[in-house]
């Protein structure tokens, strides 16, 4: 399976990879000292009346850049990441395998 991103921000699946038609975008931030927080509100068009299957948010950081959560708000759905070390990601992968 090729995983190769075309693109970034929101894409949508089913057949053949394609982006979603982004509307806007708009960034707040705040300094703390050495920190930045950033809040970016994308908004995108989905013309469909058939409910995006499996779609997929990506997205570009630094190499050095901290990232402490990732909200997204689907319509009326509100999705709320939990940030997981690399080393407890192979942990749950392993658990996970050994249930199924």
């Amino acid at each position: 399976m090729n995983t190769a991103r075309a693109s970034y921000g929101l894409i949508k699946h089913g057949g053949e990879e394609r982006p979603v038609p982004l509307e806007g975008t708009r960034v707040r931030g705040q300094l703390q000292g050495l920190l930045a927080e950033i809040e970016i509100t994308r908004r995108y068009r989905h013309d469909s009346l058939q409910p995006l299957k499996r779609p997929v948010y990506s997205f570009r950081l630094p190499v050095d850049a901290l990232l402490l959560g990732v909200e997204v708000q689907l319509g009326e759905q509100q999705l709320v990441s939990r940030v997981v070390d690399r080393f407890q990601v192979a942990g749950l992968i392993a658990a996970y395998l050994i249930a199924v």
